[in-house]
């Protein structure tokens, strides 16, 4: 009997799995740059608001399921490093804050080449730490950790993307934080991650 049983889960089992579209899914893996700043930067900065975007790299692995010839859902897994940078005169400071990200989407085709990204975004936080210098007279680096940082980030993601031959794709995305970054309550004002993220991808099939 218990033969029996086991051979007819095997049997449902390959039912279910033949009966499965996989030709509706995808996966692949991407790298690219970030241009990253955190708003109301002055509470956190030792000097000022950040005024220059702060220049990085993410990178990471997706899945993705075509719903029909207009629709889509992907969701990421990327590690990506953010934070802003100021520079004035021989005076240059950094915020770093490193995430794992993890975005969900909307994807709308716009034929066989582009598409469009729409959807939420949660970022876990792995640390936050500052980096500042002077040119001259050239001192060290000071490395140091930023305290009172949100665990959690949300975002907005908003993005496109073009598909190239053998597999490739490049993409341009933009995502805006709705939390902050650090405590407000600590560096008096709120303050929230905006990423622009320009991107080379490459997809199994």
């Amino acid at each position: 009997v218990f033969t029996s049983l086991q051979a007819q889960e095997e049997t449902e089992k390959k039912k279910l799995l033949s009966s499965i579209d996989w030709s509706k899914y995808n996966c692949g893996v991407k790298v690219g740059l970030n241009f990253s700043t955190i708003t109301n930067s002055e509470a956190i900065s030792t000097r000022g608001e950040f005024n220059r975007f702060k220049t990085s790299v993410h990178m990471g692995i997706f899945g993705n399921y075509r719903i029909n010839k207009l629709m889509g859902l992907q969701m990421e897994v990327l590690w990506s490093r953010q934070g802003g940078y100021y520079s004035e005169g021989n005076f240059k400071e950094w915020i770093r804050v490193n995430y794992l990200n993890i975005p969900v989407l909307y994807k709308l085709y716009l034929g066989e080449k582009w598409s469009l990204d729409a959807g939420p975004q949660v970022g876990f936080m792995i640390n936050a730490r500052s980096k500042s210098r002077m040119t001259s007279p050239r001192k060290n680096y000071v490395f140091d950790d930023v305290s009172h940082s949100n665990p959690v980030d949300f975002s907005v993601v908003l993005g496109v993307n073009y598909k190239l031959p053998w597999n490739l794709f490049v993409s341009a995305r933009y995502a805006l934080g709705i939390t902050n970054v650090f405590d407000p309550d600590e560096y008096y004002y709120t303050n929230q991650n905006q990423v622009l993220q320009i991107g080379i991808g490459w997809t199994l099939k």
